[in-house]
């Protein structure tokens, strides 16, 4: 641990500082939704990563909008507030 916290302090161009996901938040706001009563749903699907380390998270919210898709880490979710 302290190693790797010495290299990211001690990075440089030629050998960049390693990088941690350390979580993702999400603001949605679709103000224009024609149906209020159905919430926005979410699906995770597979990218196609070689190892499976990446996922596809895609959000649904119905007309007028189209789906967003963003590429995230695939491990299990932390549900906890912080």
């Amino acid at each position: 641990m302290l190693r790797a916290l010495f290299e990211c302090l001690n990075a440089c161009c030629q050998r960049p500082c390693c990088k941690v996901v350390q979580g993702y938040k999400f603001n949605l706001f679709f103000p224009d939704l024609i149906d209020r009563t159905q919430a926005p749903t979410y699906t995770i699907m597979p990218d196609g990563s070689k190892h499976g380390e990446t996922c596809i998270l895609r959000i649904h919210a119905g007309p007028p909008y189209e789906d967003i898709a963003f590429k995230i880490v695939n491990k299990e979710w932390e549900y906890a507030c912080r």
